[in-house]
């Protein structure tokens, strides 16, 4: 887990999406939340698309970050997935 967590972002996206289609939110030491803060905006954005609808929404802190980010595409993303 934390190679992977240290990798690249291609490994990182993988990780992200392998646990979060599987449901994974929290497990263990993997904690999806750090996808949805990830340096990389591919990483960022397709980690809120892939947050499992049916697991509460990330921390309304986290939340307001993903509507505030710096990248249009995840901005949209995220208002569409985690509404108030």
């Amino acid at each position: 887990m934390r190679q992977a967590l240290a990798g690249d972002a291609g490994t990182r996206v993988s990780l992200h999406n392998g646990m979060l289609r599987g449901g994974a939110i929290k497990i263990g030491n993997y904690d999806a939340t750090q996808g949805l803060r990830d340096s990389d905006p591919v990483v960022r954005y397709s980690c809120v698309k892939e947050w499992p609808r049916q697991q509460p929404k990330p921390p309304a802190e986290l939340v307001a970050a993903l509507w505030n980010d710096p990248v249009e595409s995840i901005r949209l993303l995220a208002k569409d997935r985690f509404r108030r």
